[in-house]
């Protein structure tokens, strides 16, 4: 038995003065060494179909950092038992600041009774990584097989030859308004597929020419200028979001996991509930 050691290489957040460091940081291992694939395969019955580094930081003036993505097969053995104890997409783990986005939460794909032997004998498209659309994996589309996407730590089931696991490490938390990021580290991350362009022009602001990543610089002008008309179109006074969130608490109507959470703290602490209730 063992631990692959990938999740040592999370995003580092963002600062004040630079962009988050890319797959190198965890707060319980500063020193970030997710080892070689190669060593990995020697060590457990599983080969890495790819690893690369994951699209998720959040956005900012300056970015987050972003994690890693690995899609791991098990093969010579029908007997292989896998867990992850991390992570989750219901509740994120790197917040943004001064205006930055939380990096994204993570998920993670098990597909399960794959053909992959058949395709890899008949040479056809294998896949590498999910792809470029999360809601369709790439092996949906390449491979058969039965495919579960799960959002919590993921209790230890037997696997056998040819399963494939999908495993995401966290992204971290930009730093200031995203439209205020320099044109050209957004054409960068561009070029380096860490940014797709819905979100270079939906939430950078940022126009590219459509069939190269030559800036519009008017075209980037005008969509500066419309996020920020409706940014005050839709915006409210802090006094009235306050009182909105406080009704919105006492009457239950927030999701479930911070639900959860905020009752079962006021269950087991007489402090916070006091605290809690002087608050709202």
């Amino acid at each position: 038995g063992g631990t692959i050691f990938e999740t040592t290489c999370r995003g580092f957040p963002a600062m004040g003065v630079m962009d988050g460091l890319d797959a190198c940081y965890v707060a319980f291992n500063p020193a970030g060494d997710c080892g070689d694939v190669e060593r990995w395969e020697m060590v457990h019955p599983i080969t890495y179909l790819g690893r690369r580094i994951w699209r998720g930081h959040g956005f900012g003036k300056y970015r987050g950092g972003e994690g890693l993505e690995s899609l791991y097969m098990v093969i010579n053995s029908d007997d292989v038992s896998l867990s992850s104890s991390g992570g989750g997409c219901r509740v994120f783990g790197a917040q943004g600041l001064m205006g930055g986005y939380p990096g994204s939460t993570s998920y993670k794909y098990i597909c399960r009774n794959t053909n992959y032997q058949e395709a890899a004998y008949a040479h056809r498209p294998l896949p590498t990584d999910e792809g470029d659309d999360p809601a369709h994996p790439a092996w949906d589309s390449l491979l058969k097989g039965e495919t579960t996407l799960t959002d919590v730590p993921t209790l230890a089931a037997q696997y056998k030859s040819y399963d494939l696991w999908h495993q995401m490490v966290g992204a971290a938390g930009g730093y200031g308004d995203p439209i205020e990021r320099d044109p050209e580290a957004v054409r960068r991350d561009l070029e380096l597929g860490l940014c797709s362009r819905h979100s270079a022009e939906n939430v950078y602001c940022v126009k590219f020419n459509a069939s190269t990543t030559e800036i519009d610089r008017e075209g980037t002008e005008r969509l500066s200028k419309d996020m920020r008309r409706r940014r005050l179109e839709r915006g409210i006074p802090a006094k009235e979001y306050v009182r909105r969130t406080g009704e919105k608490l006492m009457k239950g109507s927030i999701p479930e996991t911070p639900k959860r959470c905020l009752n079962h703290c006021m269950r087991i602490s007489r402090k916070f509930l006091g605290e809690f209730r002087q608050a709202w």
